[in-house]
């Protein structure tokens, strides 16, 4: 007869660790199972009228949801910071200066 493998203790049933919906108890014991945070970075920015502002942060956060599911690892909430130059022909961008 055919057993079954046992469940993969790295997976989260097919989900990302997300460090914001999880617990502190959740956060330890994922820690010490696996002491590793993914931390994903984007930028929020225009690159032109044919894409959204996030397209950056949208495709890291997708990239970082399947490499938590996948290996087991926390994500940690996306970290949005990016430098470009200030562009007026596509509204949307902001900057900031320092003085």
């Amino acid at each position: 007869h055919y057993h079954h493998p046992p469940p993969d203790p790295m997976t989260h049933s097919g989900r990302p660790w997300r460090l914001k919906q999880m617990t502190p108890g959740m956060v330890r014991e994922r820690l010490q199972a696996r002491p590793t945070l993914l931390v994903p970075v984007g930028t929020t920015e225009q690159h032109g009228p044919h894409l959204p502002l996030g397209c950056d942060t949208i495709i890291v956060e997708h990239l970082a949801d399947d490499l938590s599911a996948s290996h087991g690892v926390i994500r940690t909430p996306t970290l949005e910071y990016g430098v470009h130059a200030s562009s007026r022909t596509n509204p949307g961008g902001a900057s900031l200066r320092i003085i």
